[in-house]
Formats: structure tokens, sequence, C-alpha cells
């Protein structure tokens, strides 16, 4: 199933990537990386987030409350897409 936009997604089942984004990762990145066994190991567009935050600044936001994980197992954790948007509209006062 492929997404037209961020309106056509499920209401659960964001993971931060596709709230901050991914940086671009090119095929002489994507086998450094394999060779050194850091980071990404596939080549992979750049792609835009909801927010214009680091992931770290995120997680920062997760920490205060600002956003409310969902746990489904240990190693994936997901966010309520609409408490997402929430937020942004209350920070741009609409």
């Amino acid at each position: 199933m492929q997404l037209k936009s961020t309106n056509d997604a499920p209401r659960y089942g964001r993971v931060v990537p596709d709230i901050v984004g991914q940086r671009e990762v090119t095929p002489a990145q994507a086998a450094r990386n394999r060779k050194t066994g850091r980071g990404p190991k596939r080549p992979r567009e750049a792609r835009a987030g909801i927010l214009a935050v680091s992931p770290a600044t995120f997680w920062r936001y997760v920490a205060a409350g600002t956003f409310t994980p969902i746990k489904l197992s240990p190693g994936v954790t997901v966010f309520d897409l609409a408490e997402v948007h929430g937020w942004v509209q209350a920070r741009r006062g609409v």
C-alpha cells in the first residue's frame, strides 16, 4: 500500500524517522558503512519528516511528556499521529 500523503496514513504506526525525517545515504556512503560496520548499510533517498527537529530533540520532547510513546515491542515504538499534528497546530496558534 502506497500512501499519497500523511493524511492517508493510519492514526498510529508513525515511527521516529517518519516524524523527524531521514538524511540521504549515497551508494558510496552505504558501501563505506558496510565495511566499517557503522551507519546505514543501504542507500536511501532523503525524506522530510512532520517536524523539523533532530531525533535527539524529538526524544527530549518525549522525555518531557510532550508526546506519548506507544511500545509495540522492545524495539518498536510508535506515536499517535493526531497528537503530533495537534502539537504542531498548537505551536502555530491555529
